[in-house]
């Protein structure tokens, strides 16, 4: 395959714009790693794009957004971009490394389709539906594929709406956002309003599970358009959930590949990835989620634009089914272009 010049798109309005910056740094390297050439564009928190003329480093540690290697830069028509100067850029593919709203729920999806652009990642209506846990989860169990109890409500009234079906200790979350965003646990009627009003302050749908004791389980899916389903991996963290402090600012966690999980039960999980994967009509890539217990398996959520930091599992469980990251996103290109 030729190399090919490639907008990689990173930061965005989200409140997973940090992370996205950290997906971009290692996308960025990976992809001149590759051979690629590659235009990186910043959105900072304003939404006004930026074309960023310096390394991946700055990306990481957050530094780039106050660097003069900014230059501001328009989308054009025709999928091309263009700077004050009247440089234009015109690229063959878009690389999304944005993650959550803004980013992976059809709307940015939308205007490229509007466009003409070729993207990485799911089309509008897949990424709509995968934003939505509380939509996800109902596909996911009409597809045969077990979930938790769960309940999705807005804020009034939602205190008695949960605990008519869930008893504590409970899990709530916003039903589209990400990255463990506005989650919290709850074991109290007041940690539960607590808990809403948290959830609520990022979006307006939340979500209420059980609060699930086991394993975190999660499988890559990568689609061009042959599947490849990765093994099972597993995180092992010492906080009371996953959350956002625990997968990105500090050490709290660990990664296993493979899962410390029976053949059977990995056999299901990666069954089960495949079947919510084809279901909300995916491509390119996600990862699924599970709960275990035991022999027990439920399907959490898909991401539809997962992480590619260094401790992000889409990357290296496809690194652990013989992928890295230099090819992985070569393939994924490709995918794009098809």
């Amino acid at each position: 395959m030729k190399h090919l010049t490639v907008a990689l798109l990173f930061g965005g309005r989200s409140n997973e714009h940090e992370v996205s910056a950290r997906s971009a740094a290692a996308i960025l390297k990976a992809l001149r790693e590759a051979g690629h050439r590659v235009l990186p564009i910043g959105i900072r928190r304003d939404g006004v794009w930026y074309l960023w003329g310096g390394g991946a480093d700055a990306l990481a540690s957050g530094a780039w957004e106050s660097s003069p290697a900014l230059s501001r830069i328009w989308f054009g028509t025709g999928g091309s971009f263009f700077t004050e100067s009247g440089r234009t850029y015109t690229p063959d593919v878009v690389f999304p490394a944005l993650h959550g709203q803004y980013c992976e729920d059809g709307r940015l999806q939308g205007f490229l389709d509007y466009w003409g652009v070729p993207y990485v990642g799911c089309g509008v209506e897949s990424s709509v539906l995968c934003m939505n846990k509380a939509l996800t989860k109902r596909l996911a169990a009409d597809a045969g594929v077990p979930v938790l109890p769960w309940v999705a409500t807005g804020r009034d009234g939602a205190e008695e709406a949960v605990l008519r079906k869930l008893s504590f200790p409970l899990f709530i979350k916003p039903a589209r956002s990400g990255s463990s965003v506005g989650a919290a646990k709850a074991e109290s009627r007041e940690e539960l309003k607590t808990a809403l009003d948290t959830a609520c302050g990022v979006d307006s749908l939340v979500m209420a599970e059980p609060l699930f004791r086991g394993q975190e389980l999660e499988v890559a899916v990568l689609s061009e358009p042959g599947l490849t389903v990765s093994r099972v991996g597993e995180i092992c963290c010492k906080a009371p959930f996953y959350d956002y402090e625990t997968k990105y600012r500090t050490s709290d966690a660990e990664t296993r590949i493979p899962a410390q999980i029976s053949d059977a039960c990995a056999a299901k999980a990666r069954a089960y990835a495949e079947a919510v994967f084809r279901t909300l009509g995916c491509r390119h890539l996600a990862r699924v989620d599970f709960f275990a217990s035991g022999e027990e398996l439920f399907f959490n959520e898909i991401n539809t634009m997962p992480g590619f930091t260094s401790i992000s599992m889409y990357p290296a469980l496809m690194q652990d089914a013989g992928i890295p990251l230099p090819e992985l996103l070569t393939r994924l290109l490709r995918a794009a272009l098809v």
